[in-house]
């Protein structure tokens, strides 16, 4: 919040400054070079967040956050997933008073985007509300390549040559408000809504030749997909504090609702010695994730703290795929079982921890160790048959920090 240029930016601006982190041409956040890491949200996973950082990043106002936290060492409180860092993103609370923006952005690839945002702090209330929308577009690509097959002679040399373009739009809305009680309790709610869709349409011709550069074989192979995706996510919270300073409990539950779909159509039209194909197949699939977690922090004196909590997530996850093959001799589309490949699954995961922090003069140490038990059942559909299947594991995980200032 400190950042003059925050008043003007958005978060993919704001991340490619902060240390031990990096943003690649595609907007890829890395960790000390690494994708092995956990994201967070007001110290709180957030499935949208997960699966459309990319496009939140671009959306979001530098001025609705307020820190980044990059943590490269996580305690023993911090899921065991994604042990390469934390990031953590808190965002920004009004002391009091309004504030909001509006924002709009355009590219010379035909990028075009608009959105706003609003916070308010009344009194015992806070609120914020984030609308984005736009539509972003990727350069046309043409490619070409050949090649020689040293072992025939009909099909000697190849050439290949086509072009590939993307298109995508995507909209996004986000709630969060949070209620002081009195001076030692508060309530915080948040929602967010992400919608959005992707297009991508190719064409490859390709021919081959014989030896004496007479065209053997030709076809023409087009591509024609679309995918749409969605993001809900919710989560409340109860925080009771104590008059010692510092010293909290907190309640939590929270939702995150992830559904996508996607159309790809593939046909090959034949000019040479190749024969007609057309294929077309739709994918349905989503997950729900359930947490229920508490968290208690009690700061014994100013050497000795310590840290306890617990934390249950259930994941419910399902797939369904159908696939149809032109039949030419009749002239319909018929089901191809053969292409059957779907899981469903759902996963149980039970943890706790404990942490411990000494402090002395300039010397810190601090000390854990996490639990997490995990219980998965789903069934593998294929054409053959059903498998069902079912797995646990129990996971200690130890944590150990010792600095000196």
């Amino acid at each position: 919040e400190a950042d003059p240029l925050s008043a003007s930016s958005n978060l993919v601006d704001i991340l490619k400054k902060v240390p031990m982190l990096s943003v690649d041409g595609n907007d890829e956040i890395r960790l000390n070079g690494t994708t092995d890491y956990k994201l967070l949200v007001n110290g709180k996973s957030t499935g949208m967040m997960v699966k459309n950082f990319k496009d939140v990043m671009k959306s979001l106002p530098a001025t609705a956050i307020k820190e980044i936290e990059v943590i490269t060492n996580p305690p023993a409180r911090y899921d065991a997933e994604g042990i390469g860092g934390v990031i953590n993103i808190t965002s920004r609370r009004r002391s009091g008073g309004y504030n909001g923006n509006i924002n709009a952005n355009v590219s010379t690839k035909g990028d075009y985007g608009a959105g706003g945002y609003f916070s308010a702090q009344i009194n015992k209330l806070a609120l914020s509300v984030n609308l984005n929308s736009g539509i972003y577009n990727s350069v046309k690509t043409k490619n070409y390549y050949e090649s020689e097959n040293l072992g025939s002679d009909l099909y000697r040399y190849a050439y290949n040559n086509g072009h590939a373009m993307n298109k995508g739009e995507n909209t996004m809305v986000g709630v969060e408000g949070s209620y002081d009680i009195d001076s030692l309790n508060m309530i915080t709610i948040s929602g967010w809504g992400f919608t959005g869709e992707n297009r991508s349409v190719s064409n490859k011709r390709y021919i081959s030749m014989d030896l004496n550069k007479k065209t053997t074989r030709e076809y023409v192979n087009d591509l024609n997909n679309k995918n749409g995706y969605g993001m809900m996510s919710g989560s409340l919270s109860y925080q009771k504090n104590f008059k010692k300073p510092d010293k909290s409990l907190t309640f939590s539950y929270s939702i995150d609702h992830n559904p996508s779909s996607g159309d790809f159509n593939n046909v090959i039209d034949p000019v040479l010695d190749y024969l007609e194909y057309k294929q077309k197949s739709h994918n349905k699939a989503n997950g729900t994730e359930h947490t229920i977690q508490a968290d208690y922090y009690d700061p014994i004196s100013k050497k000795h703290q310590f840290e306890t909590g617990v934390k249950y997530i259930l994941r419910q996850n399902y797939s369904d795929t159908d696939v149809h093959k032109w039949d030419e001799s009749n002239n319909i589309w018929v089901r191809d079982n053969s292409k059957i490949n779907d899981l469903d699954y759902n996963q149980h995961i039970l943890g706790a921890y404990l942490g411990y922090v000494f402090k002395y003069k300039k010397l810190s140490l601090k000390g854990g160790a996490r639990m997490e038990y995990t219980y998965n059942d789903g069934v593998s559909k294929s054409e053959q048959k059903e498998i069902e299947f079912d797995n646990r594991q129990f996971d200690l995980v130890p944590y150990v920090n010792l600095s000196y200032m």
